[in-house]
């Protein structure tokens, strides 16, 4: 019988591929036909498909080195897929031309993932099992509301929507054959192997496997089904533990980030899962509803008709309840692996709504994730409950229609059987339509990749050829992927700068990767410094060759000052090109205001040990007697290890007063256990607030060893006569409260004799 029903059960799965082929080609008339000429020219997008073409035309082995100057980066943070960029770097190397067609292999297996992905499906829904018609259907209904679509134009190594429903599907066929080991071998080395596109794969697939050893020995009893149960276990961890040994053994850093930005934010919810995300449903819904739009990374939309069926099965569980049938509420009238697949779904859901966590009170609990804290956007955790739920919807109003048809009303079930699926249908065009609409708006791939008109052909023109400089420093500069610093730059200075260090085979002195080393990050961003700090980074650069300054509009003050030092090489209307020798960006300015202070001192008059130029009032909080002794210039520093608003100061304005501009800056310092927070100013009279000044941290771009420099500028109002400094972080170790008028310099020297200069040390 088996063998009879087999050609059967694959003919249907060819000819759903055929028709997701065919309603792709519709949606995706160019890509689909010339994959390597489209790309999302911004952001996310414009990041991976960089890394991963950096990493096919140049690199090899485990070490990624377009950015991050000198050091590189291991091949796991980038977001290159090393499952898609090492075997075309492997192809590289035995002479096949493959590495410059890298855009067309990531756009191709986006696509190709979304077919693999209705076919995936309707095997599943066939081992429900729905008839051929209508497993072919469902299965492309929820294929093109795949919460993976979003994701073609940011994260292409979470684009891959036939991941989730394989490894749905090996779990079925496990739980069908508990005792075959087929199955338990490809489902582990298929996370494995997922890992390596992008980590977040592997964890989810093995999470959702493990939170099916709870539903299953609570469904058919721990002692009898312990066997199962400890495969199951062992399916799940032994992947995770053989990753997690890679990174051990092949991961020189020891300072990545220990507790990303987002984890208790960038989570699901139950407006994330069952409201709309996509025009003009989610226009409708706002209308009822008009505060529940989740974050993005929460939004995991099962559709209207997945809504509706929730509601029904929430009435009969009701219907169950009020009779006293509880046992059918928590043992639904399923198909046993689909009751297993929705309670092991539902507990992956809760965790990605970052429950018990989230819960008031729970927070504080957090370190008990251990390493499961580097998945920051616990969001991304609900895409099986997606398509387990959407799966649960299909076969729902399957056996409805079949319950009305057996019960002779057949016209009854068809007047709202078929508005049902048209209605699922529009929301999966309305879902995938404005992603195809705005990729195949975009066929700027050539423009990028290709050399007519690219950097080499403009640098041709000048004196100067690519093996003049040793890295690129763009500007407007951009730093992301610490949580420390987040300067995010503009488009176009990402856009110019991937395009001339992929062309000109140059690396970035910048990073733009996930969990980058906080001490590299910190000395690339310290290149961007005020001339009173020495640059650490330059005496661990290989050679004494230029940097090629890549410069776009929007340039910041500290961005102007580099632009200065540098020679103009060429300018276009896009971008302009200028050599900055090393020894103009290692000159500082520290012997000179030495000097300067050496003449000025023995003028200026001593008050509570700090030499003012003006007779203005200035407050410095050195925070020496505090018991906290790692201080920044001298022991002792404030800190507060809990998540709150630290009082760094709360009394009188300093006096004499000014009536023109203040500065409050405080030092904080960048290696503790979380991100930096912001730094506030508040002014009152009396007890009425008259003005509040914030300054993100993660922003700054004064750095001196492990401490950066947060300051806030204010207005002092004339009626103002209490100031409050606050910050707002976790882990908060700072050091030199100074809050003077901007016109004023003040000097102090520390205990050991250092003289110092606003709080930049300028030595003995």
């Amino acid at each position: 019988m088996l063998r009879q029903r087999r050609p059967r059960l694959w003919v249907g799965a060819l000819l759903v591929g055929l028709a997701a082929t065919i309603l792709l080609l519709k949606l995706f008339p160019g890509m689909a036909r010339h994959p390597g000429a489209y790309l999302n020219a911004t952001g996310d997008g414009i990041k991976n498909y960089y890394v991963a073409a950096y990493y096919a035309r140049y690199d090899s082995g485990q070490q990624f080195t377009g950015m991050n100057y000198p050091r590189g980066e291991h091949i796991n943070y980038p977001d290159m897929q090393p499952l898609l960029a090492v075997p075309l770097a492997w192809a590289r190397e035995a002479g096949l031309p493959l590495a410059a067609h890298s855009i067309g292999f990531i756009n191709f297996g986006m696509l190709l993932a979304l077919v693999l992905a209705a076919v995936v499906l309707y095997l599943v829904l066939r081992r429900l099992p729905l008839p051929a018609w209508y497993a072919g259907l469902g299965a492309l209904l929820i294929t093109f509301m795949a919460p993976q679509i979003a994701r073609f134009q940011a994260h292409m190594s979470l684009s891959y929507a036939c991941i989730v429903p394989v490894q749905w599907y090996c779990i079925l066929r496990i739980l069908a054959a508990p005792r075959l080991a087929r199955w338990y071998i490809v489902l582990g080395v298929f996370n494995l192997l997922v890992g390596l596109l992008a980590a977040y794969h592997l964890g989810i697939g093995s999470l959702w496997l493990l939170a099916f050893v709870p539903v299953l020995g609570w469904q058919q009893g721990w002692r009898r089904s312990a066997p199962l149960l400890a495969r199951l276990a062992a399916t799940a961890l032994v992947p995770m533990a053989v990753f997690w040994v890679w990174l051990k053994l092949t991961d020189p850093i020891t300072d990545r980030p220990p507790n990303p930005w987002g984890l208790l934010i960038a989570r699901s919810s139950f407006t994330g899962v069952f409201s709309p995300s996509d025009a003009p449903m989610q226009q409708v819904w706002r209308y009822f509803f008009p505060s529940t739009d989740p974050a993005w990374e929460g939004s995991t939309y099962v559709g209207t008709v997945g809504v509706l069926v929730l509601v029904c099965s929430a009435l009969l569980a009701l219907r169950y309840l009020a009779h006293g049938r509880w046992r059918s509420v928590l043992r639904p009238h399923l198909p046993a692996p689909l009751r297993a697949g929705l309670w092991a779904a539902t507990l992956l859901l809760l965790f990605a709504m970052a429950y018990p966590f989230y819960i008031p009170g729970l927070r504080d609990f957090v370190w008990l994730l251990g390493p499961l804290k580097q998945f920051r956007a616990l969001g991304r955790f609900a895409w099986p409950f997606y398509y387990v739920f959407a799966t649960y919807a299909a076969y729902y109003i399957y056996r409805l229609w079949r319950y009305l048809r057996q019960h002779q009303a057949p016209a009854f079930a068809l007047s709202w059987l078929a508005p049902l699926l048209l209605l699922w249908a529009a929301e999966g065009y309305w879902h995938i339509q404005p992603v195809a609409a705005a990729i195949e708006a975009n066929p700027g791939a050539e423009a990028f990749v290709g050399e007519e008109g690219n950097y080499r052909q403009l640098l041709s023109w000048t004196s100067y050829r690519p093996e003049s400089f040793q890295a690129i420093l763009p500007l407007p500069y951009f730093s992301i992927g610490t949580d420390k610093i987040a300067i995010d730059g503009t488009d176009a200075a990402h856009y110019q700068a991937f395009k001339a260090s992929l062309n000109l085979h140059l690396p970035l002195l910048t990073t733009f990767m996930s969990r980058s080393s906080v001490s590299e990050t910190l000395r690339l961003t310290q290149l961007l410094s005020s001339p009173l700090i020495a640059k650490d980074l330059l005496a661990k650069l290989p050679s004494n060759k230029p940097i090629l300054l890549v410069v776009t509009a929007g340039l910041n003050p500290a961005e102007q000052r580099l632009v200065s030092l540098a020679h103009l090489i060429k300018a276009t209307p896009e971008v302009s090109l200028y050599e900055l020798p090393l020894a103009a960006l290692a000159a500082t300015s520290v012997a000179a205001e030495r000097a300067k202070a050496a003449a000025l001192l023995p003028t200026l008059t001593a008050h509570d040990g700090l030499y003012t130029t003006t007779a203005s009032g200035v407050l410095l909080l050195p925070f020496d007697q505090r018991p906290d002794r790692r201080g920044r210039l001298a022991p002792g520093a404030f800190y507060e290890p809990r998540e709150k608003f630290s009082t760094l100061y709360d009394g009188p304005l300093p006096m004499p007063a000014d009536t023109g501009r203040y500065e409050a800056s405080v030092w904080v310092n960048a290696t503790t256990a979380y991100g930096l927070g912001n730094l506030q100013v508040k002014l009152y009279h009396d007890t009425e607030e008259l003005e509040h000044q914030v300054a993100d941290a993660r922003v700054t771009t004064e750095i001196q060893g492990d401490w950066v420099r947060v300051a806030v500028l204010f207005h002092r109002p004339p009626t103002a006569n209490r100031l409050e400094v606050l910050y707002d972080g976790h882990d908060l170790l700072a050091d030199d409260l100074l809050v003077r008028p901007l016109h004023t310099d003040v000097y102090w020297r520390t205990a050991q004799g250092q003289l110092v200069l606003n709080g930049y040390p300028l030595g003995q």
